[in-house]
């Protein structure tokens, strides 16, 4: 298999309402469309580059693209097995800076070669000795940073048996009020994106490990690995922006406390084939993981989800669709209520325009496209 074509369409696509926390406020998601045929396949990815995560905006992120096909583009493929291990190399020797680009385009390169190899993800996860779980998964109820009360009460409502906090040093008591008022059963996770200062972060872990409150990224990507590297965590700390590059991974796999989990993102980690990669290294170290999605996900849920089914994992993130976007995009997912998705036929085998139409997706957002030849 030969790569043929790749193009690659900025969409912009509107939120109900804004979503917020530390690092970024958006009332909509600005996401690039990957598109890459061979013969009569196509494969569909998607890129949501955040600067605070991996670095990348939208025109550097188009700009690691079209090194990334350089590459790819170069190498005919022999079998499927053959698609995976060089996904995997390249993923390895890749700067965190580059990530999201290599996200999006491993997404729509799995996707392709999926169908020309008529392969599924059952054969993925055999290629890393996963054992699949298949069994009903509970989704995350995400609150924004504005904390409203409102928000939080349809969340407790809607049945959500985990529950995920935007907080920062000024929104840090209203998040323990909410959760004396709302949440006193259910699995909480307070995310700081990296807002916390030493101080505060010392003076507020013990109170989470009482109240049985996991912390994620309280410091910056490189602070937080040099500050737990010395100082042993007072509570359950979940890495994120600090684990994204297989640098960051074999870091973190050496930190000398059972305390530390992962949370590992498509969006962020180089795509589903890199994203199995670092779970079952995870897995070998007994490290417990988390599995998170990105706000403003499309074609990306889509592959978080089915990941979802199959991954054993404390708690998981994804098809946000109906409460997130302004209109239903994601097709078929419907969550129900306890956050548990319907069943979902979806596999990495199938055309995603069958399911999520890119093609409406571009059409209705469309912002610009470019061939990469």
């Amino acid at each position: 298999m030969k790569i043929e074509s790749i193009k690659v369409t900025e969409v912009n696509i509107p939120f109900k309402k804004k979503f917020s926390h530390a690092d970024a406020q958006r009332s909509s998601a600005n996401n690039l469309i990957i598109e890459i045929s061979s013969k009569e396949y196509v494969g569909y990815g998607e890129c949501l580059p955040r600067t605070y995560v991996t670095g990348e905006d939208i025109l550097s992120c188009k700009k690691n693209l079209h090194n990334i096909a350089q590459y790819f583009k170069k190498i005919d493929f022999e079998n499927f097995e053959d698609v995976l291990k060089t996904i995997i190399n390249f993923y390895k020797k890749s700067e965190k800076n580059t990530l999201s680009a290599l996200s999006g385009f491993e997404n729509a390169l799995l996707n392709l070669s999926a169908q020309y190899f008529n392969k599924s993800i059952e054969d993925v996860l055999d290629f890393f000795s996963i054992k699949s779980k298949q069994t009903i998964t509970h989704y995350t109820g995400p609150i924004s940073g504005e904390l409203s009360f409102l928000s939080a009460l349809k969340i407790k409502l809607f049945g959500f048996k985990s529950v995920k906090f935007k907080v920062t040093p000024k929104t840090f008591t209203k998040a323990l009020f909410l959760k004396k008022m709302l949440f006193k059963k259910e699995d909480l996770v307070f995310d700081a994106n990296s807002s916390f200062d030493e101080d505060f972060f010392e003076k507020n872990s013990i109170l989470c490990k009482k109240q049985n409150i996991r912390l994620e990224q309280p410091f910056s990507s490189k602070k937080n690995m040099q500050y737990f590297e010395k100082n042993l965590a007072k509570t359950q700390i979940v890495f994120d922006e600090s684990l994204c590059s297989y640098f960051e991974v074999k870091s973190f796999i050496n930190l000398p406390s059972s305390y530390f989990l992962a949370n590992l993102r498509i969006g962020k980690n180089g795509g589903i084939t890199n994203l199995l990669f670092i779970y079952s290294l995870l897995k070998k170290n007994n490290v417990k993981i988390t599995l998170g999605c990105l706000v403003g996900e499309t074609i990306t849920s889509k592959y978080t989800c089915l990941l979802g089914k199959y991954l054993s994992c404390i708690s998981y993130e994804g098809g946000y669709d109906k409460f997130l976007f302004k209109e239903h995009i994601i097709k078929p997912i419907i969550m129900k209520y306890g956050g548990i998705l319907r069943k979902d036929e979806f596999d990495i085998n199938q055309k995603i325009s069958i399911k999520i139409s890119p093609n409406y997706i571009i059409e209705q957002y469309y912002l610009e496209n470019a061939r990469i030849s």
